[in-house]
């Protein structure tokens, strides 16, 4: 049940970052929010978690068990209060009219001190900033664009998460953020795109410095700014953060 076909609904690299984030985690009770065609469930039971499932289009779900609850979470979830001991939703916030309440909605449910993993599209890249100076348009938010083929014209993403807003959201649920990776290296997905690939390496080059020079200056000496300059924002592709139920604790 993990082969290609499984597979082809993820981002490059998604699910390997996702377990990898898991190592440490006890093997309790996670629902892989929007599991698409089902590709993670197999590799999380393999690793010994119980897995729940729930996507809005469960047709599309190819495990036979354990089985695809339909759910929308536009609404208010299906689960009971502290019922799960975590909860990935992956590559599903930016299709969300709401994505802030689906956060609340996920502090609801999680235990204290369970986890929750998330991504969503990196806005904030050295690439995506020159996308929106140069068009107007975040990275994988190009609703204007002239080719009914692309990715993000076709994905239906509508809501863009800025690190800082996604943060705010995870702290406003009763989360504390505890890692922030990513699925690759923006410049590592254009690689097959030689022109592309060595326009985004030189914008990376030239503006990274001063991003985390004016970052600093901006925010000296705050914990939660570090982020802000990091690789992973400057050069990452999608944002993957790993929080922490803490309940009523804000961070």
């Amino acid at each position: 049940m993990s082969g290609p076909s499984l597979q082809q609904h993820s981002a490059w690299g998604m699910h390997d970052v996702v377990l990898h984030l898991l190592e440490d985690e006890p093997r309790g009770c996670f629902l892989d929010a929007a599991a698409g065609v089902g590709a993670l469930v197999p590799r999380l039971l393999s690793r010994g978690f119980s897995v729940e499932a729930c996507d809005i289009d469960p047709a599309a779900y190819v495990p036979q068990q354990p089985p695809c609850r339909q759910v929308d979470l536009n609404q208010p979830l299906p689960y009971a209060t502290n019922s799960l001991d975590g909860i990935i939703c992956l590559e599903a916030l930016e299709h969300l009219l709401h994505p802030r309440f689906t956060v609340q909605e996920f502090g609801r449910v999680v235990r204290r001190d369970g986890c929750l993993i998330v991504s969503t599209p990196n806005i904030q890249s050295v690439y995506s900033r020159l996308h929106f100076l140069l068009f107007g348009t975040f990275d994988f938010f190009d609703t204007m664009s002239p080719c009914p083929g692309a990715f993000w014209a076709q994905r239906g993403h509508i809501s863009p998460l800025p690190f800082p807003v996604l943060r705010h959201a995870l702290n406003a649920a009763g989360f504390t953020l505890e890692r922030v990776a990513t699925n690759r290296l923006v410049s590592r997905a254009l690689a097959v795109r030689p022109i592309a690939h060595l326009a985004t390496r030189l914008a990376e080059v030239a503006l990274s410095l001063p991003i985390r020079c004016a970052t600093a200056w901006k925010y000296p000496g705050d914990r939660n700014a570090q982020s802000l300059r990091s690789p992973v924002l400057l050069r990452g592709e999608n944002l993957v953060l790993k929080a922490r139920r803490v309940d009523d604790e804000r961070g």
